[in-house]
């Protein structure tokens, strides 16, 4: 894979261009609208890794073989506090602030993590309208580890005063612009389909099993016996 580092006033982030989505490893210090433009690329930002749970978190959906693409009622699902997790964030932000009917853009772009996918989180201040208020986005922005939006980016105004621009999924089960996610079933591989226009951004939220490590006593052990069948069976 290819590397290249992207200068900016605020930060360097490291960019791995990869053959599905663009991997960034550093997380930049803002997201607000116009900061990190694409209309061809999702954007796939490190979050939190390893990281052990102090509270339950809320998410949008668990994921498991029957729950692989959006479910409208699946909101309020919980991650148990003490479960270590990592934390990724899918992010699609057209080039541009000019809306129209004719600007959106059109992003699909797949992604293969290490460990499954445990769940998903997609709700953000534009989902209020069709969610009681759902912005699980915004509650789970610790595990972010900085300040992703101010007043001026996706979870505050445009320059109408409108609030709620932009953020979450507008999935076509909550009357919005069918905005997609697929999980393949081995659980590690997602597809997403989102539709921009400038002005706004489309995220998702995505939730990973930490691996566990292998003691470093297990591969001795299994050494150790691979050598006595080996000589009980020379031996007879």
């Amino acid at each position: 894979m290819n590397k290249l580092i992207v200068s900016t006033l605020l930060t360097v982030v490291v960019i791995t261009q990869s053959a599905f989505a663009t991997i960034i490893h550093v997380a930049p210090t803002s997201l607000n609208m116009n900061s990190l433009e694409s209309d061809f690329d999702v954007f796939l930002i490190e979050e939190r890794q390893n990281f052990t749970l102090t509270d339950d978190l809320v998410v949008d959906q668990l994921v498991d073989l029957n729950s692989l693409t959006p479910e409208q009622n699946a909101f309020g699902e919980i991650i148990g506090h003490g479960t270590a997790i990592n934390s990724f964030l899918f992010h699609a932000d057209a080039v541009g602030s000019n809306a129209g009917a004719n600007t959106i853009r059109f992003y699909n772009e797949t992604f293969v993590f290490d460990t499954e996918i445990l769940a998903l989180i997609w709700t953000g201040p534009d989902n209020s309208q069709f969610e009681d208020g759902k912005q699980l986005l915004t509650e789970s922005d610790y595990l972010a580890n900085i300040d992703y939006f101010t007043i001026t980016g996706p979870e505050g105004q445009d320059v109408n005063g409108n609030k709620g621009v932009g953020r979450g999924l507008e999935s076509s089960i909550f009357q919005g612009t069918d905005d997609f996610f697929r999980i393949s079933n081995d659980l590690r591989t997602i597809e997403v389909d989102f539709k921009v226009a400038p002005k706004w951004a489309d995220q998702l939220r995505v939730i990973t099993a930490v691996e566990v490590p292998v003691p470093s006593t297990i591969p001795i052990i299994l050494s150790s016996l691979c050598l006595m069948i080996f000589f009980r069976i020379k031996s007879t």
